[in-house]
């Protein structure tokens, strides 16, 4: 389900991102690198990409091994 698959990596890369910031108050050139928003931006596009992809790849999988399958029964 694309929806969840989502939304569970928006939450990952909210957690994630929350721990960056964390991490910039104890390290402080970490921030100067790149801030919290830019990890979750960044962490966020590559995931939805990802996620695209693979979920496009299921559903040509799904469609070729329905077809390969309804392929061999022909009607007589």
């Amino acid at each position: 389900m694309p929806g969840h698959l989502l939304a569970s990596g928006l939450v990952t890369w909210l957690i994630f991102s929350s721990y960056y910031r964390v991490l910039c108050l104890f390290f402080r050139n970490l921030g100067e690198w790149h801030s919290t928003i830019q990890i979750f931006m960044y962490g966020a596009v590559v995931y939805m990409i990802v996620a695209t992809l693979s979920w496009i790849g299921v559903a040509i999988w799904k469609v070729r091994e329905a077809h390969f399958s309804h392929h061999n029964h022909h009607a007589s």
